[in-house]
């Protein structure tokens, strides 16, 4: 995912350069822990000079200021600026998911939570493994623990300890680009997956084993691996946002869908420009 200061730098961009359509394409995404006090900054040119300014948790599946979809996962405990566009929310999220972190202007009941200022991706980074002195806790590998790295290792590790009750907890995230054939690959052990495995790539508010409109990705193919008992499916992801991996009915893993290359089409100043979004915007 793109660096904090990326994602920063970005906001202020489109706060003052709405016209932009790379603009209209981008929502920031930040990376929390779990079960901590934490705060998030962005720019929003929609709240600039409005005054008071208030923020609420939705889940990820739903739209700012369906009062239905508000989270009880999380919970907003200031919000702070406003008049110069940016805006400072204090916050803590005590489940492991992705969260729309959505604002309106103004304070009490009365409040239209209608503008989309980030998305939060949500990670335990409490150790939750322990039938080994080796597990993910303790590998350097997970110093990153929603790295790529960390998540094979994670698997793996699983394979072989079962019943440890991290595993049950567990549940591989992988990041990639819309826009392009990707793929991802899922440890079958203990899964009961083969070579006859149903698998399906749908929008994450998309219940596994029903019928989703508009899935979210169009799936090329699935493969089985008997000897590394790993399954593989290939995709092209449409759209910003986070799709579930299901096999025969199970959720088994996470995609989180960013956009690919440099959406900013300005002359001058845009975040593709800037030395803090090197290589992660740069197409």
């Amino acid at each position: 995912l793109d660096s904090e200061e990326c994602q920063l730098v970005t906001a202020e961009y489109c706060a003052f350069h709405s016209e932009d359509r790379g603009c209209a394409l981008y929502v920031p995404v930040f990376m929390r822990a779990a079960n901590e006090a934490t705060s998030i900054a962005v720019h929003s040119g929609a709240l600039q000079g409005r005054g008071i300014v208030s923020a609420q948790l939705y889940e990820a599946g739903c739209a700012c200021g369906d009062s239905s979809c508000a989270s009880n996962a999380g919970s907003v405990t200031s919000v702070s600026g406003g008049d110069e566009g940016l805006v400072v929310v204090e916050l803590m999220m005590s489940a492991s998911r992705t969260f729309k972190l959505c604002a309106g202007a103004g304070s009490g009941s009365g409040v239209q939570y209608t503008v989309h200022l980030a998305n939060v991706l949500v990670a335990d980074i409490s150790c939750q493994f322990h039938m080994s002195e080796s597990n993910p806790c303790t590998s350097p590998l997970c110093e990153d623990p929603v790295s790529e790295e960390c998540q094979a290792y994670t698997a793996e590790y699983c394979s072989q300890f079962p019943g440890d009750g991290g595993c049950g907890l567990f549940l591989p995230l992988f990041v990639r680009e819309t826009q392009v054939v990707s793929e991802v690959s899922v440890q079958g052990s203990g899964l009961g997956l083969d070579a006859r495995t149903s698998v399906s790539i749908v929008r994450e508010d998309c219940v596994c084993g029903s019928v989703c409109s508009s899935p979210g990705a169009t799936q090329l193919e699935s493969s089985f691996d008997p000897v590394a008992e790993m399954l593989s499916v290939s995709f092209v992801g449409m759209a910003v946002g986070r799709l579930k991996v299901c096999a025969n009915g199970m959720h088994v893993a996470a995609v989180e869908v960013i956009a690919a290359g440099c959406e900013f089409d300005g002359l001058s100043g845009t975040p593709c420009s800037k030395s803090v979004c090197d290589g992660a915007l740069d197409s």
